[in-house]
This record gives structure tokens, C-alpha cells and sequence, in this order.
């Protein structure tokens, strides 16, 4: 059963390009194929993912590449945090575009 919850794909797609970029393809495959087909499809939508379908990922993201190491886990998701973080304040990433108005509300209109 699904909560509704998505992940915004922007936000997805720029940790999902981080992993592919730090950890190289091979690991990325590896992750994916921890996965179910119906999950796969979604991490590659390029779109909003379901919260379940997002910490399904990344259980497979501890496995594979933190060999199930809690403390390597919490290095890896905070080194993910401020890649995306980067990512989406430059240029007209989503968060750049509100750190540069007076007020979301702006941006709305």
C-alpha cells in the first residue's frame, strides 16, 4: 500500500546522479538489480518517486555500496545531501530559484 508520498524527481534524480557519478555505473546496476521490476521502472522514470519505492533504493544503496556499514551509510547520505544540495541551488536548480526571491510566493506567480 502506497502512502502518496513522493520524493520531488528533481531532488531524486540529482542523489540518484550522484551515486551514478561517485560510484560508477557498475554499483548503480548493482542497486537496481536489488529492486523489483515495478521499483526499477520508477527510480528510472525521471520522475516523482513514491517514498516506499525511495527507501527501498536505498536499503540497496546500503548493501551494496556500504556493505551494510551503518556508519559508512551515514557518511555516504550526507555526502549525497550536500552534492544535491549543490546541484539544485546552481543556476536554475529548484532551490537557487527560491534562495534568489523575497518570498516563495514570487516564484508562484
Amino acid at each position: 500500500m502506497s502512502s502518496g508520498i513522493v520524493v520531488k524527481g528533481v531532488v531524486a534524480q540529482s542523489t540518484f546522479d550522484h551515486i551514478k557519478q561517485k560510484h560508477g555505473p557498475a554499483a548503480w546496476e548493482r542497486c537496481l538489480a536489488r529492486l523489483s521490476d515495478e521499483d526499477h521502472i520508477s527510480v528510472n522514470a525521471g520522475v516523482n518517486v513514491p517514498l516506499e519505492v525511495m527507501g527501498r533504493f536505498n536499503e540497496a544503496f546500503v548493501a551494496e555500496i556500504c556493505g551494510g556499514s551503518k556508519s559508512l551509510a551515514t557518511q555516504e547520505f550526507r555526502d549525497m545531501g550536500s552534492k544535491s544540495a549543490e546541484k539544485l541551488l546552481l543556476g536554475n536548480g529548484i532551490f537557487g530559484v527560491f534562495a534568489r526571491f523575497v518570498s516563495p510566493k514570487q516564484v508562484l506567480k
